[in-house]
């Protein structure tokens, strides 16, 4: 390769290195809400393997892919390690399971009313019912044991019955095909988040 083309491809790795280090900056003031103790170890962790490096390597095509390669595998670990898990505890299905599986008798059955959060069936230790009979549904409140996920309209709904209810636990929750720059402001995530609730009848 001539030296021309090498001084070619030096600079666009050059200038991906550098998006790819304000992508990476970007994610952790927007997930680091406040602390970013992980984000400063990994920075440092990368630029002192690239000053190692550097010092150690001639070929400048060298040094620019052994950068590259650092920046990649940094910024997919602490999307794996922070971002990720950060973005699924919004999941409404991974909330309600949770509570779900902390508090149930071994009896107790979950039906999902109205939402469309299908996750929730995949991660579910036990069979979730999915409600589509409306001349049984009187009859849900009737059964001892049972927990019921649904939205704001459905809970209206059951609240409009004047049946009694052992609890209802509120989720604030998001779905990952709904994020926006709301939700990615930290200081106005709250904002962006909608109710769902599950409700224990008995």
């Amino acid at each position: 390769m001539s030296v021309k083309k090498q001084r070619k491809l030096v600079l666009l790795q050059n200038i991906f290195i550098f998006l790819l280090v304000l992508f990476f900056i970007f994610i952790a003031v927007v997930f680091g809400e406040g602390k970013f103790g992980l984000s400063i170890l990994l920075l440092v962790l990368l630029l002192s393997a690239t000053f190692y490096f550097i010092k150690t390597q001639n070929s400048p095509i060298h040094k620019t892919i052994f950068v590259t390669v650092v920046v990649i595998g940094t910024l997919n670990l602490f999307l794996n390690a922070k971002v990720l898990p950060d973005l699924y505890k919004y999941q409404g299905a991974r909330q309600v399971l949770a509570e779900f599986e902390n508090d149930r008798k071994e009896k107790d059955i979950l039906i999902n009313l109205h939402v469309e959060e299908y996750e929730i069936f995949y991660y579910a230790k036990s069979p979730i019912i999915q409600f589509s009979n409306w001349d049984e549904y009187y009859d849900l409140f009737r059964k001892e044991g049972t927990w019921i996920y649904t939205n704001k309209g459905g809970y209206e709904g059951i609240l409009d019955l004047n049946v009694n209810l052992d609890s209802v636990h509120t989720i604030n929750c998001l779905g990952m095909n709904q994020l926006s720059y709301q939700f990615l402001n930290s200081t106005t995530r709250k904002n962006s988040l909608h109710k769902n609730y599950l409700i224990k009848i008995h």
